[in-house]
């Protein structure tokens, strides 16, 4: 059928005497174009609307089928809606500026709906809270619409935004152009054509043939920008989708361990965030000093402080010597004192690894409020201490012969302090069930897994309240942040409501590092 349209003209063309050249080009233009341009080309694909595919077009490639009766030969097309796309465009990922969520050469039969369906999360963490960015794309619509013009969601892939509207306005308003342009010449065309066919002159029937060449040259040059620049680079004529990063909203008390904790301008000196990967380099480096898993250390670190300096006094407003908790990994003020018992070990071990380290050894006496100051400054002045002395606690809680090598009673013995604990550990007869390690915990029911370490909602912390809640096996109830007292909590025995008492929410913060470990995983691979 085309062989037999292009000989015809070619004839009609021979006829009139036109110029050989001329009528070569315009030959060898629409053999071009009608096998190559998408404005002149046989169907591309079969584009089709899914009820299941709540955003995005499925593209099928149409072989011999009717893109109306795809339903025949795959039963998982019988609910789409299928159409004809003659566009070359059209027919490609949205990553590349095209509408298809799917690769556009799949044919009918080999089809799979589960392979474009969202998969479920292989882990058992709790969906995300009200305040994380859920990603909604916005439709995008002109003032003024572009005659043809179709535009595809972004879509979000491995934390990349991939927006591919102005590639897809670019490309429709050249084809607007380019149709009126066919327009514009065909007109001409049709003018001249009069113009030669009833002019009695022979100067008039020049004009009218003249006028149906520039026409052609027109068209050439139009047409032929596009083939020119689909030679130099196919990137010029098929724009691909504007990629970036797409930036998520990250909860405050993610940030800074608490929702009551709030940081000075003096934190944000040390320790911002920009210097996250070299901070958890820090702490990775020293959990594999101690042979500790470095991931559960990151995700214990980054709730205690989004990997941010801290000083817990800062926090409320008070001097940094009132400090309880100092560093990223939120480690007591009391390891870097010379005090009785576990901290002399720690302040004997910073003394080995940091020379530096303000020397104190009058024993006979207890620090003077100065010494004891001149310490506290040297610590905030030296991040990587803190973090060193947190993966030595974390590994001496570990070592403890109560936990059984439990990764899970660690995490609780760090959050809420190994005498708390042990307390109600002893009080309740719990037995700690050996080796349960968090790589292998993540995936496990979570409720059971806690039930087997020991982990209760919230423990007491001795010395707080008159009893600790003793009579209720130091437990403390509805424990909550109050205003301007930092990150500790207060609640209530669960016996007396009246009696007040100081805890850790022990099953909440163990399983904030089990929710946190794969992520530290993907957010720091080192750590692996």
């Amino acid at each position: 059928m085309l062989l037999e349209t292009i000989l015809k003209i070619n004839s009609i063309f021979e006829q009139k005497s036109l110029n050989v050249f001329f009528t070569k080009t315009l030959l060898f233009i629409i053999v071009f174009f009608s096998l190559n341009f998408p404005l002149f080309a046989y169907a591309s694909c079969c584009t089709c609307n899914h009820p299941q595919i709540k955003t995005g077009t499925i593209c099928i490639s149409q072989e011999n089928n009717s893109c109306t009766n795809l339903g025949s030969v795959n039963d998982e097309l019988k609910s789409a809606t299928c159409k004809t796309e003659n566009n070359n465009s059209t027919c490609r990922l949205v990553k590349d500026g095209g509408v298809c969520v799917n690769n556009p050469n799949t044919t009918a039969t080999a089809f799979k709906l589960n392979d474009i369906l969202p998969k479920a999360p292989e882990s058992t963490e709790p969906p995300p809270s009200s305040e994380s960015t859920e990603f909604k794309p916005t439709p995008f619509k002109l003032n003024i619409d572009i005659p043809g013009a179709k535009f595809s969601n972004p879509s979000l892939q491995q934390g990349m935004l991939s927006i591919p509207y102005l590639g897809q306005y670019i490309q429709a308003f050249y084809k607007l152009l380019i149709g009126i342009s066919l327009i514009a010449a065909a007109i001409m065309i049709i003018y001249g054509g009069f113009r030669y066919v009833v002019s009695a002159t022979a100067s008039k029937i020049q004009s009218g043939k003249q006028i149906i060449i520039d026409a052609l040259m027109g068209l050439a040059i139009v047409l032929g920008a596009y083939v020119i620049l689909a030679n130099i680079n196919p990137n010029l004529t098929q724009l691909e989708s504007l990629t970036l990063p797409f930036v998520e909203k990250v909860p405050w008390d993610e940030i800074v361990g608490s929702a009551t904790e709030r940081p000075s301008e003096a934190l944000r000196s040390i320790g911002n965030p920009s210097d996250k990967q070299a901070i958890a380099q820090d702490i990775v480096r020293y959990a594999k000093e101690f042979q500790i898993d470095p991931c559960v250390l990151l995700a214990i670190c980054n709730h205690e402080s989004g990997f941010k300096w801290r000083y817990e006094a800062e926090f409320i407003n008070r001097s940094q010597y009132d400090a309880t908790a100092i560093g990223y990994c939120g480690t007591h003020v009391n390891f870097f004192l010379d005090n009785a018992g576990f901290s002399n070990k720690v302040v004997n071990l910073l003394r080995k690894k940091f020379p530096e380290f303000p020397a104190w050894t009058n024993g006979k006496r207890k620090m003077t409020k100065e010494e004891r100051n001149e310490r506290i400054d040297w610590v905030i002045a030296h991040p990587q201490v803190s973090s060193y002395v947190a993966a030595y606690v974390y590994y001496g809680e570990l070592s403890n012969t109560n936990v059984n090598k439990n990764e899970i009673q660690t995490i609780a013995r760090y959050g809420a302090g190994g005498g708390s604990m042990k307390r109600w550990i002893n009080k309740t007869n719990c037995k700690v069930e050996p080796n349960i390690r968090i790589k292998n915990a993540v995936n496990q029911d979570r409720a059971s897994v806690l039930a087997k370490s020991c982990v209760p909602y919230g423990v007491s912390i001795p010395g707080k309240t008159p009893n600790d809640c003793e009579k209720d096996s130091y437990i403390c109830a509805e424990l909550k942040a109050k205003k301007n007292k930092g990150s500790t909590l207060y609640g209530h025995c669960p016996s007396n409501p009246d009696q007040e008492c100081v805890g850790m929410k022990t099953d909440e913060f163990a399983q904030y590092v089990l929710n946190k470990y794969n992520e530290m995983q993907a957010r720091f691979p080192f750590c692996k």
